[in-house]
């Protein structure tokens, strides 16, 4: 097998880890923590990953690339997947519409809430992630993609109960 192929064998092995990693602080710790975890467990892959490469090559260069790429591919991975599921309330808005269909803009009436959601609600409709009209919003198939490819990794990783309490509120507003 080429050198490179192996590498991109290890990448395949850090984003396990990564899952994993975040998966095990999940059941460890408040996920709401997971924040100040976003640089470590990339860093912890990262140095696992040099020492998978060091098993088989010596250079001290090629770990240091090694290194490199694994840590930038991990924090690429922690902050689109994890941390975006964990923390992000227009993430939370996309999946609630692609699971249920539609969402009412009109369920956010607390004062210092409805600017900061309205603000999300516009930015979805301009990032062109959900169609918008008489207060009804609705997912495109933009929001699908971005649910589809998130979702899982939220259900792996652990990093979706913020979303899930989301969920369950919305719910009850929307009487499901």
């Amino acid at each position: 097998m080429s050198k490179f192929l192996k590498f991109i064998l290890l990448i395949i092995i850090s984003v396990f880890l990564t899952f994993l990693m975040c998966l095990i602080h999940s059941k460890y710790y408040d996920d709401s923590i997971l924040f100040n975890f976003t640089i470590l467990i990339p860093v912890i892959v990262s140095i696992l990953s040099v020492f998978i490469w060091a098993l088989k090559y010596k250079d001290l260069f090629e770990r240091f690339l090694v290194f490199t790429s694994i840590l930038f591919c991990s924090l690429l991975i922690m902050y689109v997947g994890p941390f975006t599921i964990n923390r992000s309330i227009s993430t939370f808005i996309y999946f609630y519409t692609v699971e249920n269909g539609q969402i009412n803009k009109n369920d956010f009436n607390q004062a210092y809430l409805k600017k900061f959601i309205n603000r999300r609600y516009k930015d979805s409709v301009d990032f062109g992630f959900l169609d918008c009209e008489d207060n009804i919003c609705k997912p495109n198939i933009k929001t699908r993609i971005f649910y589809y490819i998130l979702r899982p990794i939220g259900k792996i990783t652990a990093s979706d109960s913020y979303y899930k309490q989301f969920k369950e509120m919305q719910m009850k507003k929307d009487g499901i």
